[in-house]
């Protein structure tokens, strides 16, 4: 029976090109094409005895498959009944999932004091506070100047400062002073938070790092990313520490727009509003759209090993999972086609890390043959433990869709039958699926994202980065809570609130300490003026104001309170 059923199989199938017996040690890579329907292609794992296994279908007499022997190997047909069963090579038992210790009664903004811990808000008051200082002693401020109403930050203020970018990212408006103007659609929550003048000069000086220790541009050691790689660094830190992955990986693109043109901003997008885009590579969790890791393209020369001659896809995708210490543990990587290669996909087969991905048809060892496809064909190629498909859906589609992966079986790529007869390879709707992570987070990020608070490029990133924080522990908490969560909009909504009770009570604890002293200021009535006893000198001239201090009621502008003698002796009680 075996013979027969051998002999039947052999008359389906035809060879189209010689095959060469003497040399077993070389890999086999087959190609199978079927007009109508066609299942499964494997290949033997035994490297002793290398063997083509085949197994195909035909619902009609006009229907073929080829086998073309593209390697020059050894290639034989086997019996239905010698194919695998689907089995994974590389086990997974890693325990995914929340990796804190809070319980699903836990309030927001416990969430948000996981990933704004109080290093990270030490850092952000600490190089604030530094910069504003060093600032206001090389530069000469003119009087009226808001940057002379400095005061140092303290780390609840932070707080409260990124409660109000969120609030914004919310309530959408054009400008700045628009969420401060003072007619109709006025809005006084944010009066309440801060002043205008005192929002804008936090998020002047805000920084993340010395100045001193980062190079001049001109410099060979000069690095663009300085300026915002601490919050990176914690990031990359803090994500891996509260979340682990389960076996589904993406590893994609995110775009930060910018209208600042620097050494990273390598794409020039004319429609866009940001015209500029800055690149980052992320690796994200499929089924929670968590982000897990990123990095910041610089440019080719900065990111590739040259010295190993690989591409630069390769050495990304390999770099992000040996970071983040994902190789050897049976994850499954899906990746797109600026990435997939035959190099990349044996070289994470061989670290315990599985790889499927869209595959570009310019690609080097790739068989011409399969680039050619009709229209609702599929066709098969196998190299050692690395399957290539390709599928056309319709006529409009010049060229097939190429797909190149690692986790492969008689099942996953058979044919998903539709209503009208024709279908599509599992291995494509497994891809569609797992695809796509880091899209769908940036789109959950953009929702409550503003965009417009600064045209720096590298406080553009900071504040994307905020946000994506504020997003992970969003996911982190539905992961915990699941049943009955809280949308995303009552999430934040939620945090800022709790940051705006702690803030009042601090600024209302302030007044109290202010109202105890006898300084204070009194407007004279009607048009009445007196002369500024700070700023009238014989370089400036005669200044006058409509104010007067309370203990000495000599004239004085709000501006020079600071160097007022009355300020100043109250400013030490």
């Amino acid at each position: 029976m075996a013979q027969k059923r051998k002999t039947k199989l052999s008359k389906k199938c035809s060879l189209s090109n010689s095959v060469n017996e003497d040399d077993d040690s070389r890999e086999n890579v087959v190609s199978v094409s079927k007009r109508k329907k066609q299942d499964v292609l494997d290949i033997s794992n035994d490297t002793d005895n290398p063997q083509v296994l085949l197994h195909c279908y035909s619902t009609s007499a006009s229907s073929t498959s080829t086998i073309a022997d593209l390697s020059s190997a050894s290639i034989s047909t086997i019996t239905d009944n010698e194919i695998p069963a689907e089995h994974d090579s590389f086990h997974f038992i890693e325990d995914t999932g929340p990796q804190c210790s809070l319980t699903r009664e836990a309030k927001p903004i416990e969430y948000f004091d996981l990933f704004f811990d109080s290093s990270l808000l030490t850092l952000m008051v600490r190089e604030t506070n530094r910069y504003a200082d060093e600032l206001l002693q090389l530069r000469e401020t003119d009087r009226r100047s808001r940057i002379t109403m400095w005061k140092p930050i303290t780390a609840l203020e932070m707080k409260a400062f990124i409660a109000v970018l969120l609030e914004m990212g919310i309530t959408k408006r054009p400008t700045i002073f628009s969420y401060w103007a003072e007619n109709s659609r006025n809005i006084p929550w944010f009066s309440k938070m801060f002043s205008r003048n005192r929002f804008q000069l936090i998020l002047r000086f805000f920084h993340l790092i010395n100045n001193k220790e980062c190079f001049p541009p001109e410099h060979e050691k000069y690095d663009p990313c300085a300026k915002f790689i601490p919050i990176v660094e914690h990031v990359n830190r803090i994500f891996k520490l509260y979340y682990k992955p389960r076996k589904e990986l993406s590893i994609e693109e995110s775009l930060i727009g910018t209208i600042c043109h620097s050494s990273i901003t390598r794409q020039h997008l004319p429609n866009d509003k940001g015209q500029w885009d800055i690149k980052f590579w992320m690796l994200c969790d499929v089924s929670s759209k968590y982000c897990l890791h990123l990095y910041c393209y610089r440019s080719a020369k900065t990111d590739n090993t040259k010295s190993q001659k690989r591409e630069l896809g390769h050495d990304i995708i390999v770099n992000l999972l040996e970071q983040c210490g994902y190789l050897n543990k049976g994850y499954h990587v899906f990746v797109g086609n600026y990435f997939s290669s035959f190099a990349l996909a044996k070289y994470l087969y061989s670290k315990g890390t599985y790889l499927t991905g869209t595959i570009r048809n310019n690609r080097k060892d790739l068989p011409n043959d399969i680039k050619k496809v009709n229209v609702n064909e599929k066709k098969y190629v196998r190299d050692g433990d690395v399957v290539l498909c390709a599928y056309r859906v319709k006529k409009t589609t010049k060229n097939p869709v190429l797909l190149i992966s690692t986790k492969t079986s008689d099942e996953n790529v058979t044919v998903i039958k539709k209503r009208n007869g024709n279908g599509k390879p599992c291995i494509v709707n497994f891809y569609n699926h797992s695809m796509g992570g880091i899209d769908e987070s940036d789109k959950m990020l953009y929702m409550y994202l503003d965009e417009q608070r600064t045209v720096k490029y590298w406080k553009k990133v900071t504040f994307n980065i905020i946000s994506r924080m504020v997003l992970n522990s969003y996911l982190l908490y539905k992961e915990i809570v699941r049943r009955k969560a809280m949308t995303r909009l009552e999430f934040i909504s939620n945090i800022i609130s709790e940051i705006e009770c702690e803030w009042m009570q601090e600024r209302k604890q302030q007044l109290i300490n202010t109202d105890k002293r006898t300084f204070g200021l009194m407007k004279l009535p009607g048009r009445n003026l007196r002369q500024c006893v700070v700023c009238s000198n014989k370089d400036n001239g005669i200044k006058r104001s409509n104010l007067i201090c309370v203990q000495c009621k000599k004239g004085i502008h709000p501006l020079c309170l600071d160097k007022h003698v009355c300020f100043k002796s109250n400013s030490k009680c």
